[in-house]
């Protein structure tokens, strides 16, 4: 599942970060400048630090025997395409960014332990930009490389885009000549900034000029015990809740209410779910994680799941990183105007007024009318095509919601909430 917005690890516990390594792997002769990947991985291997490498196909196909050892010592392998485009340009243009995951796809799935694998995109490089005010840019909400990836259908497998939250770019310390020394220290002191998160670095690069002068290893072994006298804990990518709660999603809706006006985050940063009241507000998707005997949790574009409020009743938050009797959730038919999103702890959706607008909360008993969105290029196209076949895929979402779906786009289907 690819998701509009970046996975990112700012839930993490303070003090504790995960080593990402982009565009190898890649290797060089002697001990000099250059990158080292094999070594980099059994130095981190022999630290007891499992990191993340984000992989350029056709870089596997020139070290195809580092990415085994990586694997073997228990690091992540993540698709970084196969020949490191940037995306949302790709996609304007009309080219094949399908093509570019599958190809890598196809040479790292075999060379991989798990059932997942991770993708980031080359320079981070996911949603279009907005000019807000003359000069002043804006990423769009909508990614129109997920919108992409997603309606082909073939990577049931694939979680991304996966972003950093810490950053002294090496890149430009190898261009301008900075020693390794130097360049760690600017990343601790950007760790010890931050505090908490994913660290992006290169132990390659697509560029020529960096790729003979890139010394990440010597910096990450200058870095790593640094870090480790100030007490920070390392984690895998995988081990990142936010990052696990991605790889549970299954397909994704969009709750909005009765006049069309979609649900989301509150935008002042307190994991509510508010009605957005703005003139052209973008209708971004909650990711749908099935659970046992057809409920289902809803996690929010902060990475967390939707929880009921411990009283029964009152405002849903967006702020669990697991998915438990308070997360799970139903779609209830409720005659012929839909279906009901029902709590397992008792209750139903509704909207309520607050001081600060309308707020998403759970009351006892059905009352205010939300129309739920089914986006179907994220479901299986059978399962679209053929709405029947649900009840055999223990897919969450009732028929009636998948009968009003198109291929073309989200059709809506109404319900009455709680």
């Amino acid at each position: 599942m690819f998701f509009d917005e970046d996975l990112k690890a700012d839930r993490l516990p303070r003090g504790t970060v995960c080593l990402t390594y982009d565009d190898g792997p890649g290797e060089s002769p002697g001990a000099g400048p250059g990158p080292h990947t094999r070594e980099l991985g059994q130095y981190l291997r022999d630290e007891g630090v499992r990191a993340t490498f984000f992989v350029v196909g056709r870089q596997i196909e020139l070290h195809r025997d580092s990415v085994v050892a990586l694997n073997g010592w228990g690091h992540l392998l993540g698709n970084h395409t196969y020949s490191h485009p940037g995306l949302v340009a790709l996609a304007e243009s009309g080219g094949d960014v399908v093509g570019e995951v599958e190809r890598a796809d196809a040479l790292l799935r075999p060379l991989v332990s798990g059932p997942m694998i991770y993708l980031r995109a080359p320079y981070g490089n996911w949603r279009q930009t907005v000019e807000v005010a003359p000069g002043v840019f804006r990423d769009r909400p909508e990614s129109i490389v997920a919108g992409i990836l997603n309606a082909s259908g073939k990577f049931p497998h694939v979680v991304g885009p996966v972003n950093w939250d810490i950053v002294a770019e090496d890149w430009e310390c190898w261009r301008r000549g900075v020693p390794p020394e130097e360049a760690a220290r600017r990343y601790v002191d950007a760790v010890d900034r931050v505090g908490r998160g994913i660290i992006l670095m290169h132990d390659s690069s697509e560029d020529e000029f960096l790729r003979a002068r890139n010394q990440t290893m010597r910096m990450t072994k200058e870095m790593v015990p640094q870090l480790k006298r100030k007490g920070y804990r390392f984690v895998r990518l995988d081990e990142i809740p936010q990052v696990r709660t991605a790889a549970l999603v299954r397909s994704r809706v969009v709750l909005a209410a009765d006049g069309g006006h979609p649900l989301a985050l509150d935008p002042e940063g307190r994991d509510e779910i508010a009605l957005d009241l703005s003139e052209h507000p973008p209708r971004l998707p909650f990711g749908v994680a099935p659970l046992a005997a057809g409920w289902f949790a809803l996690r929010a574009p902060n990475g967390l799941f939707l929880s009921q409020p411990a009283a029964g009743t009152g405002l849903v938050t967006a702020r669990s990183l697991e998915a438990g009797p308070r997360e799970s959730l139903r779609f209830q038919l409720a005659g012929a105007a839909g279906f009901a999103v029902k709590c397992a702890t008792g209750g139903y959706f509704t909207l309520a007024e607050t001081e600060r607008g309308p707020r998403l909360a759970v009351t006892p008993r059905r009352s205010q009318r939300l129309a739920c969105t089914v986006d179907p290029v994220s479901l299986p196209a059978a399962l679209v095509r053929n709405p029947r076949r649900i009840a055999d895929s223990r897919f969450p979402i009732p028929d009636r919601s998948l009968a009003t779906s198109s291929p073309r786009g989200p059709q809506t289907a109404r319900c009455r909430d709680g």
